[in-house]
């Protein structure tokens, strides 16, 4: 609503599917009952669940953008120069997740913007998954 007039766009947003189909499923059926027709994802697609490649194949069927997050640099990436930080069993569910996506996949999650801009109602709104990383810098957008 923008000073009472609908704007006429549904929009879900939703961020850290982790890999987990049954859930994501479920946002996005929920999403199209609803006749939501814009869906993004803040990031976070792929990591630690048990489906990487499946939620990844069933949002760009649902014509989900998804933006990158952590989780995706970590896949695009590799653990290396994570390695303060990926250590242990963390690093295993690394290697782990990157073992079940395909060059297409990982070609894919190159392709993930850091940041999209929405005007709605007037007002520009902007997505991103962090905000503070020191890789990026979002004061631009």
């Amino acid at each position: 609503m923008e000073s009472n007039n609908y704007t006429g766009r549904k929009i879900a947003i939703f961020t850290d599917s982790h890999s987990l189909l049954e859930p994501t499923v479920a946002v996005l059926e929920d999403a199209r009952r609803r006749g939501i027709t814009e869906l993004y994802s803040l990031g976070d697609d792929v990591g630690y669940g048990p489906n990487p490649r499946e939620v990844m194949d069933t949002m760009e069927a649902y014509g989900v953008v998804s933006l990158a997050g952590n989780a995706e640099e970590y896949a695009i990436l590799g653990i290396e120069p994570f390695s303060d930080y990926m250590r242990g069993a963390r690093a295993a569910e690394q290697v782990w997740v990157e073992s079940k996506l395909t060059g297409e996949h990982i070609d894919r999650l190159k392709l993930y913007p850091r940041s999209v801009d929405l005007l709605v109602g007037g007002k520009r709104i902007a997505l991103c998954h962090f905000a503070n990383d020191v890789r990026w810098d979002f004061r631009d957008r």
